[in-house]
């Protein structure tokens, strides 16, 4: 039998990280895809007009993880707070890149 919101038990998100997600969406100028992550953390994706990629994986805690992979392959992984305004900084200038 299937359980969880992802068939395998995943536990449902708690009410401060959906809380913190909707604070940080409602900040940003630009507006991300939205995946849920079994690691219980949300992830916002944003491709720019160089079809760069890039992932920011948000918990409940203070920092968040940022994975960009590049259009020739190049990638790079940093931590970063998970603050709204540092959020829409890094996506700002990601999208201009």
């Amino acid at each position: 039998m299937w359980t969880g919101w992802n068939g395998n038990g995943a536990p449902a998100f708690p009410a401060t990280l959906i809380n913190k997600i909707r604070m940080i969406i409602e900040e940003l100028f630009i507006q991300p895809e939205i995946f849920p992550t079994a690691l219980q953390t949300i992830q916002l994706e944003f491709n720019n007009s160089r079809r760069d990629h890039m992932e920011i994986e948000i918990g409940e805690g203070d920092m968040a993880k940022l994975f960009v992979i590049r259009h020739n392959g190049e990638e790079f992984f940093e931590d970063i707070s998970s603050n709204p305004e540092d959020i829409n900084r890094k996506v700002v200038t990601f999208m201009k890149e």
